[in-house]
């Protein structure tokens, strides 16, 4: 976001932004994907909780709207598989994570397989 002099803000409207995407979501989409900018597993649970008010007050099915979520990798292998499984736990359907550019992971940082990069040398 820009502020009134071209500086970046930060996202401090992530709440507005998705809730006003949720309506569309529950009338047309097959899946509904929460993008964690803030690492608040309540605040995807009061989305999910969203989803469903307006799936019910327009009698979509929400069972058929796949629910997904996606993070930033954040540096430690062991917190992501906390954040998986409470996302999991609490509705998501799969999780995807961002992973940091090569300069900032290698192998030394827990990186495994297809994501994982090593600098250059």
């Amino acid at each position: 976001m820009r502020g009134s002099r071209g500086e970046h803000q930060p996202r401090g409207a992530v709440t507005e932004e998705l809730l006003g995407t949720i309506p569309l979501a529950a009338r047309w989409a097959d899946q509904w994907n929460f993008p964690d900018y803030t690492s608040d597993i309540d605040l995807f649970r009061s989305c999910l909780r969203r989803l469903d008010e307006v799936c019910e007050e327009i009698g979509q099915d929400r069972d058929q709207i796949e629910v997904s979520v996606q993070f930033r990798y954040p540096g430690d292998p062991s917190e992501t598989v906390e954040r998986v499984a409470a996302y999991r736990e609490s509705g998501a359907g799969h999780a995807g994570e961002f992973l940091p550019s090569h300069e900032q992971r290698s192998p030394s940082d827990g990186c495994r397989g297809a994501g994982c990069m090593t600098p250059k040398g």
